[in-house]
């Protein structure tokens, strides 16, 4: 968080524990400490997510307007724009 990360994507459906590896007192410490902060989290991203590591990326993502939610569906697109290390 201390060097501008402003989004994290995982390929999972979350990135707490699983539903059934928490407990009924499980507080979302993920979504806790990153949101808060305004870093936003994109869920299920899939299978090439690994192609973008070691990359910097810009990412475009634009979720369905639903009325009323925290979340939605979204069209998720990365652009790779550099290589871990390199100056920005």
């Amino acid at each position: 968080m201390d060097n501008g990360v402003r989004m994290i994507g995982v390929d999972t459906p979350t990135p707490e524990l699983g539903g059934k590896h928490r407990t009924p007192e499980y507080t979302f410490p993920v979504h806790m400490t990153l949101l808060p902060r305004d870093i936003l989290i994109i869920e299920h991203l899939g299978a090439n997510l690994a192609q973008l590591v070691g990359h910097r990326v810009e990412v475009t993502a634009v979720p369905m307007p639903i009325r009323g939610a925290d979340g939605a569906p979204a069209s998720v697109l990365a652009r790779v724009v550099g290589t871990e290390g390199e100056d920005r």
